[in-house]
């Protein structure tokens, strides 16, 4: 099942059974990913992206809504910064006790998501194809390095103008 091609490009997700896949490729930490969407609908545990496998490097939404936690092995970096059906730059940073998950140009969360090595990507689900998020993607960016503050800001603004997002 994939998602739908959406008439400005994104790609939704329907939380049901959508989601795309790589093939497993060398992806260690530290990883920093960018993703320019929006949450849909929320449910607890659903997933926006993910490794290879499960719990490889995940955003997922936790708790009650608009929360969500980064996981590479453990669920951390609690944000609550990302409303729901509203478009945001999301970056999250892998790498063991120093990973973050900022939303925009906030203050980013910070905590130990663990070591897992994402191995892959998976976006609408989480590694193993399991837990579904409804999401809408217009764009993600994936680099095997941890990104200081200054290039996050960059990268952030960026993915902001190309994606009409007011920080």
């Amino acid at each position: 099942d994939q998602p739908s091609v959406q008439a400005d490009g994104s790609l939704l997700f329907d939380g049901v059974s959508d989601f795309l896949k790589s093939a497993s490729f060398t992806l260690n930490q530290p990883e920093t990913i960018y993703f320019l969407g929006r949450q849909v609908t929320w449910t607890n545990t659903d997933h926006v992206l993910d490794g290879d496998a499960a719990a490889s490097g995940a955003i997922r939404q936790n708790n009650s809504s608009p929360e969500v936690v980064i996981n590479a092995g453990s669920g951390t970096a609690a944000n609550t910064n990302w409303i729901l059906n509203t478009y945001a730059v999301i970056c999250v940073v892998f790498n063991g006790a120093s990973s973050l998950c900022q939303v925009n140009n906030t203050a980013p969360t910070t905590g130990n998501a663990n070591t897992n090595n994402m191995s892959g990507f998976t976006m609408g689900a989480r590694g193993d194809g399991t837990l579904f998020g409804n999401i809408q993607a217009k764009e993600s960016i994936i680099y095997a390095t941890a990104h200081d503050a200054q290039t996050r800001a960059r990268v952030i603004r960026y993915l902001a103008l190309v994606g009409g997002v007011t920080l």
